[in-house]
């Protein structure tokens, strides 16, 4: 593949990442809204029912991020690896720092899943 090639590759992944982290934030929003508004007349078994179906989302949504963030690791990585006259610039329109966000997306789809259940088990309004 070519640098071009491979940048287009990298802009499309960068995409779905984004396109994640929206989908991501706009659930939560969507829940905890249904949840305020809707708190007075839900019960504890629909909200266990609610918060088995969260936790399932987000177990999804962190595998398809990983996902997300694997790929564009491999890519930036055969950026890298590239070889012939184009190779430099191909390579210098790349972000060369650690994608530190792998580091810590465990712990910050953990946090959310923490605090958002525990937000849909304890809220009350009345």
């Amino acid at each position: 593949m070519t640098g071009y090639e491979l940048h287009e590759l990298l802009a499309a992944n960068r995409e779905l990442v984004s396109d994640t982290w929206n989908f991501f934030l706009s659930v939560h929003v969507a829940i905890l809204g249904i949840i305020f508004i809707a708190s007075g007349r839900v019960g504890f078994f629909q909200r266990l029912v609610l918060v088995a179906a969260y936790l399932g989302f987000m177990f999804t949504n962190y595998r398809a991020q990983t996902d997300n963030y694997s790929a564009q690791i491999s890519i930036v990585e055969q950026i890298r690896s590239l070889t012939g006259p184009d190779a430099a610039i191909a390579q210098a329109l790349i972000n060369d720092q650690v994608m530190w966000i792998t580091d810590y997306l465990m712990y910050v789809f953990a946090g959310a899943a923490t605090v958002s259940s525990l937000i849909i088990l304890l809220i009350r309004r009345d």
